[in-house]
């Protein structure tokens, strides 16, 4: 489970490729995002699956939720990162055929409907 999770976060910008610097920062992004979702699931899953009262031990049922909590937010991220990153190819299709995102009709601008 958490494999897909690291995973998912080298695949969005592995294109990139520049010097030690931008490594650098694009690795300190990567551990924010990483550290956001972490933060994000713990916070959610908690809300959800553990009652208000304290218990220092998980029921059964509580430990359920949690990975059932924790299984969906990964099948969610999974998704995501799938749709940008097809979303990236598609862009770089489009540059690579020489086709300018920001002028793809004639005039200029976005489509009018």
């Amino acid at each position: 489970m958490f494999t897909s999770l690291f995973s998912s976060f080298k695949g969005p910008m592995s294109w990139f490729q520049g010097d030690d610097q931008n490594a650098l920062t694009l690795a300190k992004i990567q551990a924010e995002v990483m550290s956001d979702c972490f933060d994000r699931i713990i916070a959610t899953c908690n809300k959800k699956c553990i009652p208000k009262h304290y218990n220092p031990d998980l029921a059964i049922g509580e430990i359920q939720c949690v990975d059932r909590c924790v299984g969906k937010y990964m099948q969610a991220q999974d998704l995501v990162t799938a749709a940008v990153q097809d979303f990236e190819q598609k862009m770089q299709a489009q540059q690579q055929a020489g086709v300018n995102v920001g002028q793809a009709r004639p005039g200029g601008g976005p489509p009018r409907y």
